[in-house]
């Protein structure tokens, strides 16, 4: 099980950044994650007892939004 690289949270949906780090969806989405120069490559969703598949769009969609999170737009 992994734990995010910035503040250690398990057990929710994040994303594999360029330096291969799990980040969870918390750090990308308050921008924290952009804030040190980290950019996501890939989903990785929650590790649940029911798992979730998720559509090709809303995983690029998500992808996209930790990318511009704590960006000026």
């Amino acid at each position: 099980m992994m734990g995010c690289a910035i503040c250690g949270q398990r057990n929710v949906d994040g994303a594999i950044d360029d330096f291969g780090d799990y980040i969870c969806v918390d750090c990308w989405a308050t921008g924290e994650a952009a804030m040190e120069g980290r950019r996501a490559v890939s989903f990785v969703p929650a590790v649940v007892p029911y798992q979730v598949e998720y559509p090709a769009e809303v995983v690029q969609k998500f992808l996209d939004g930790c990318n511009w999170a704590g960006k000026e737009k």
